[in-house]
């Protein structure tokens, strides 16, 4: 009978991982990531706006446009009673200025909008070609933010860039095989089964795998801050030639020392006393459970509110002197402008009240109308 050699052993596969994640970066990473989406495409955004007079009527055109959709609304006859323009102050105490096309029943439109020299510009352009019939044809162009916007998208999708590049590394599946057969450690990283990395090192000379630790600095970690736990495994060998397992340091602390124990116990080699860490470690006390009271304070404080809320309503509802407004034409009262739609109550004196109503069929755009408050009953009053 002859000898027979034994079959070599079987390839000893060690997964490696899972690594900790950043939730605070994955969240940051997909925010700023919308952000720039959000930039990229709003700089894309025009608006034309223009008039024409065809026929000796007025008509006005406005065309909005975002990537490949085009929009457009037409403003003619009743729908251009009024213009009016308005100042306002925007974001960081910025004057700027809008201008409005009333309809006939006083519901605005926003047409023209920018800053409060520009918005002057263009109400007057607008104000001129509607009471001049000698011009035919006006167009504003209101100024855009395409350069500010695609500068903006490209910052934060390079901001998106440095941040992926840290999540690259806790991504996907890592595994290393040691095959005696072939003398050699195969380390393969996968990643959501596209791509695919491979690392090989020599296994006979291996004498010792040992774990540096070390900080990794993400996105989230200012300039002096230490970073996360990091660290990766080097191979130690007799030609006094150490080798790291993977290219970089990976997130994590306990994961390496496992892999590190595993893979000891695969290559035969003697196992090493883990290090033990004074100070900074992990608390194994039991984690404080949430207190349960909290919550039913949190949804308690608001239901009584709203109750409180719900009752002063229908105490005052219920007074004398009140008096319930609703507007259908758009009208004026002490000072307040009330547009088509809207819901006011109050509380007054008994007397007599003027009320200012939108009608552009009159000189001046306004007529009056009055109303009369007695004592200890409530009214309903319809501006119309």
């Amino acid at each position: 009978m002859g000898y027979r050699d034994p079959s070599p052993p079987e390839p000893t596969t060690i997964p490696y991982g899972r690594f900790p994640t950043s939730k605070s970066e994955i969240l940051f990473f997909v925010i700023i990531g919308l952000f720039g989406l959000g930039a990229l495409v709003g700089a894309t955004y025009r608006k034309t706006f223009r008039c024409e007079r065809p026929a000796r009527q007025v008509r006005c055109i406005e065309e909005t446009s975002l990537l490949w959709q085009r929009f457009s609304r037409t403003f003619e006859g009743p729908q251009l009673s009024s213009v009016e323009f308005s100042p306002y102050t925007g974001d960081r105490g910025k004057e700027m200025g809008r201008t409005d096309i009333f309809d006939s029943v006083g519901q605005p439109t926003a047409v023209l909008r920018g800053s409060r020299a520009e918005a002057v510009a263009h109400f007057h352009r607008l104000r001129t070609f509607i009471d001049e019939p000698n011009q035919t044809h006006i167009e504003v162009l209101e100024q855009d933010g395409a350069r500010i916007g695609f500068v903006v998208g490209l910052l934060c999708w390079l901001w998106c860039f440095f941040i992926g590049r840290s999540l690259w590394r806790t991504s996907g599946r890592i595994e290393v095989v040691v095959d005696a057969a072939r003398d050699q450690i195969v380390v393969r990283a996968r990643r959501f089964g596209l791509f695919r990395s491979q690392r090989v090192h020599p296994l006979a000379g291996l004498e010792g795998v040992a774990v540096e630790h070390t900080h990794i600095k993400r996105t989230k970690h200012g300039r002096g801050q230490q970073g996360d736990p990091g660290g990766k495994l080097r191979l130690d060998y007799r030609d006094g030639s150490p080798r790291e397992l993977t290219s970089a340091a990976l997130p994590g602390s306990e994961v390496h020392e496992d892999l590190a124990e595993r893979l000891r116990e695969a290559t035969g080699l003697k196992p090493e006393t883990r290090p033990v860490t004074i100070g900074g470690g992990a608390s194994t006390s039991a984690a404080t459970p949430p207190k349960k009271w909290s919550l039913y304070l949190v949804l308690l404080v608001p239901a009584v509110a709203l109750l409180i809320g719900v009752g002063l309503e229908a105490l005052m509802g219920s007074g004398g002197n009140r008096v319930h407004f609703r507007v259908e034409q758009r009208c004026k009262f002490q000072g307040a402008e009330m547009l088509p739609g809207a819901e006011m109550s109050m509380t007054l004196d008994p007397g007599e009240y003027v009320v200012e109503i939108f009608d552009p069929t009159v000189d001046g755009g306004w007529r009056t109308d009055t109303f009369e408050v007695r004592e200890g009953r409530a009214r309903d009053y319809v501006c119309r």
